[in-house]
């Protein structure tokens, strides 16, 4: 039974890392709402996950520069 927080942990990481991909996989293709959508996603994951904050952050600007 002690070992259940670890199992989770683990799975919250690996859930975590292939939310990141796919926003990695969308922003490589153009396609940056999806991209916003999956940063997001993994911010709700792991609010202090600096790489999902950066690039939502680049998003963000690239977005202002468009309008």
């Amino acid at each position: 039974i002690g070992q259940i927080p670890i199992y989770a942990k683990e799975a919250s990481a690996g859930l975590i890392n292939q939310a990141l991909q796919i926003a990695d996989i969308y922003l490589e293709a153009g396609q940056n709402e999806k991209a916003g959508v999956f940063y997001k996603k993994t911010l709700e994951l792991d609010p202090k996950l600096e790489e999902a904050q950066r690039k939502l952050e680049e998003l963000g600007k690239e977005k202002k520069k468009l309008t």
